[in-house]
């Protein structure tokens, strides 16, 4: 017991002053540690002058520790209730001495930085595959004069067989127009999941090309054109190998290119036009081969980096929507960082799955690595689950393009992170009453808590809220049928005087509540609200005054109002926007002891969010 608070009970007669000297060891259980076990074992010492007027107790159980103070108690779990405190408590003379309450974690657990196996999913529907073909498009502007460039084309010896007559051979001479230039209307793209790959189109449409025909001092005007220029492929997506948390694109096999409808129009006349027939098929099938080997090498063609063009664009797209970056840049702010390396990447008939080893713990230059020592701390609640199937639609019915599911698991994370880096931590010194900022003095808790009279009714005092240990989600719905269940144990409130480490009352609060994952409509973001508290449970651990604790609960009432963090439900989560895409909430819902979080998106007009090589302009 601190030394204030002993001097402060020995002057007004709550303790003796032999009562004084006893104290309490506890070697187990370890407060925070994590088993599997049906039962603990509950031992330690009582040290104390003389034992014959103690009494132990372990969760209300008569302990009868050894001649040398030595104790030992099984005491049962309950895996369903997660949080089990082990409440061991010291009376001498009828007057309580001491309390102990560790809490043991039921339950499986993860070490603090250890990854969640595939904690994390993300699936893109060929919906959403529809919308990134927009941006893949924007980056493939080809330039038909790469592969088939103004100039001459070929010179060829063109006979006209006349009967009865010698043939008619001329040198005709054929020349590519940069006046109009070759072109091509419109360029599309397609990409559509199959079992274990993407399908990829690219299409070309409208061909044009001008050439100049000359022979014998004459000359004339052909054009080529062709309704469509289909390039067929497909490519696979891998977690990178040399960094897992970026995608690999490959181009499976070779693209290839197949012409539709080629057409032949021309104002030739004269010898030209009778040696026209024989001459259409030569330009044709110069153009043909000039432009599909030209295409075909072009993007085939395999880079420093092991990629083909189209697969080097579609990997651009990929990380630009870096998942690791998106959700890093979100919880930047609280101190966090994520850990996200895919574990595989599954292509299938309705889109893609993305699948993801997930850590969240504190980032290395933030200022709350220093309370990562908590040993309380060390691991997380885990809750093994097999990654829940993500098809193209939504639990509700919905159609949607990309989602995402999170596991009780990694949300178990983000607490064990917030409570490391301190952010469930209050203080105050004043309340609001009436909406009047009002000083917290002894003479104030007095009417609630009348122990407090016997301090200067003046007295300033300060009141501090910290957990010992990180809140959990259990994997369940809430009480009330909430999209999550949160457990919180051994959350403390201490009262202390201004500048004295030692608390004139120190209370540990357990308590149940659910939480819903709304939808923002202001600004179109997620909004936790923490539903009506189930379970609410609080015990005097540290009372030097005397506090009678049957009215702890005035004291509860009185305080929890004034804390903003706990009072009021959480700012809303916007989803990260990503330059050249607006993203919408379709559903939020359970899958499983996943959380679903179901979005469409759509690219905006002209977004061209990065450079591209030199192979297109």
């Amino acid at each position: 017991m601190p030394t204030l608070a002993v001097v402060t009970a020995v002057l007004f007669g709550l303790i003796s002053p032999g009562m004084a000297e006893a104290n309490l060891l506890l070697t187990e259980p370890v407060h925070g540690s994590f088993t599997t076990a049906s039962q603990t074992v509950a031992s330690g010492r009582v040290e104390m002058a003389d034992l014959s007027d103690v009494v132990l107790t372990v969760n209300g159980m008569a302990v009868t520790p050894a001649a040398d103070g030595s104790f030992s108690h099984p005491v049962a779990l309950d895996a369903e209730r997660i949080f089990n405190p082990v409440l061991v408590e010291l009376t001498a003379s009828g007057n309580i001495v001491a309390r102990r309450r560790p809490v043991v974690i039921v339950g499986p657990s993860l070490f603090e930085t250890a990854l969640a196996p595939e904690g994390l999913a993300v699936r893109l529907t060929d919906r959403g595959l529809d919308q990134l073909e927009l941006l893949v498009l924007r980056a493939v502007d080809l330039d038909l004069a790469m592969f088939l460039p103004p100039g001459p084309l070929f010179t060829e010896e063109v006979c006209l067989e006349i009967p009865v007559l010698p043939d008619i051979c001329i040198d005709v001479e054929v020349t590519i127009n940069d006046n109009p230039a070759p072109r091509i209307g419109s360029v599309d793209i397609d990409l559509d999941a199959v079992p274990n790959q993407l399908n990829l189109q690219l299409m070309l449409r409208d061909l044009f090309v001008s050439a100049r025909v000359e022979a014998d001092g004459v000359s004339c005007t052909m054009t080529v054109t062709a309704d469509s220029m289909m390039a067929n492929g497909a490519i696979r997506l891998e977690p990178g190998a040399a960094d897992p948390a970026a995608i690999d694109v490959m181009q499976a096999g070779n693209i290839a290119i197949t012409f539709g409808n080629f057409n032949t129009n021309t104002d030739c006349g004269g010898i030209l036009g009778d040696v026209l027939a024989e001459f259409i098929d030569l330009l044709e099938d110069n153009v043909r081969d000039l432009l599909q080997d030209g295409l075909e090498d072009f993007l085939n063609a395999v880079d420093a980096a092991g990629n083909t063009p189209l697969a080097d664009i579609l990997e651009d797209v990929l990380g630009m929507l870096s998942l690791e970056d998106v959700l890093n840049d979100a919880i930047a702010e609280t101190g966090l960082q994520a850990r996200i390396p895919f574990s595989r990447i599954s292509e299938d008939s309705g889109g893609i799955t993305f699948a993801v080893d997930t850590s969240v713990g504190a980032r290395p230059e933030s200022s709350c690595t220093t309370s990562q020592d908590n040993p309380a701390l060390a691991a997380v609640y885990d809750i093994p689950q097999p990654l829940p199937v993500l098809g193209t639609r939504t639990p509700g019915g919905l159609l949607f393009d990309a989602g995402g599911a999170v596991s009780s698991t990694v949300l178990n994370q983000a607490l064990r992170g917030v409570t490391a880096c301190e952010l469930l931590q209050a203080e105050f010194t004043d309340i609001d009453i009436d909406g009047t900022p009002t000083p917290i003095t002894a003479g104030l808790l007095g009417a609630f808590l009348p122990a407090f009279d016997q301090l200067d009714p003046a007295q300033p005092l300060r009141v501090v809220l910290r957990p010992t240990l990180a809140p959990v989600v259990s994997g369940t719905p809430g009480p009330a049928g909430e999209l999550l269940d949160l457990r919180v144990s051994s959350y403390l409130v201490e009262v202390f005087i201004p500048d004295d480490p030692s608390p004139l009352m120190q209370l540990s609060l357990d308590t149940q509540a659910g939480i819903d994952v709304l939808l923002d409509t202001a600004t179109g973001g997620l909004r936790p609200r923490i539903g009506d508290v189930a379970d609410l449970s609080a015990i005097l651990l540290i009372n030097p005054l005397g506090v009678d604790s049957s009215r702890i609960d005035f004291f509860i009432d009185l305080l929890l109002p004034q804390v903003d963090d706990l009072n009021d439900d959480p700012e809303p989560f916007e989803i990260p926007s990503v330059e050249g895409i607006d993203f919408e909430i379709v559903e939020v819902s359970p899958i499983g002891t996943y959380l679903g979080v179901f979005l469409d998106f759509m690219v905006q007009p002209g977004a061209f969010p990065f450079s591209r090589s030199p192979y297109v302009t």
